[in-house]
């Protein structure tokens, strides 16, 4: 069955409006949403898509048809802080991800040094640890959580 997927990749929340029938979803800074549909044998794939300020339209007149939402994580939506608004993504060899350890606890003020680490110097340490504890709801986690969601509507299903 095939898929198709869209991601938000604007800061405001974008509406996914399925069609036919005009069902919406609401897809929040770096969600995914997936619609898995299929055709009777003989029958073309005609879906399309409009693509809006805030707005996805995406037409699939399949009977039979699925839609899965990916929610960002805590730890994407610091990393698109950053990055995307604060311009901290690294250096030409290092991201942030590449020096954080994989067990224990990271602070705040650690994270912020991991930053400016790969970045090689520059950032602003209070502006970092200040997005860390914004984001994470603690100004301490363990590094488990510190992961990346890569996951794709539908992944649970190919396994």
């Amino acid at each position: 069955m095939p898929i198709s997927v869209f991601e938000n990749r604007v800061e405001e929340p974008v509406t996914f409006i399925l069609e036919p029938g005009e069902v919406q979803y609401a897809l929040p800074p770096l969600a995914r949403i997936g619609i898995r549909y299929s055709f009777g044998p003989g029958a073309v794939d005609r879906t399309f898509a409009y693509i809006g300020h805030c707005t996805i339209r995406f037409w699939c007149d399949s009977e039979v048809r699925d839609v899965e939402i990916v929610q960002p994580n805590a730890f994407d939506l610091l990393l698109w802080d950053i990055c995307v608004k604060g311009g901290c993504c690294g250096g030409p060899a290092t991201h942030v991800t590449d020096l954080l350890p994989s067990q224990g606890v990271v602070t705040a003020e650690d994270f912020a040094r991991l930053v400016i680490q790969a970045e090689e110097g520059g950032s602003n340490e209070e502006w970092l640890a200040a997005k860390f504890i914004e984001r994470m709801g603690s100004s301490s986690v363990r590094a488990e959580t510190l992961v990346q969601n890569l996951s794709n509507p539908f992944d649970a299903d190919a396994g």
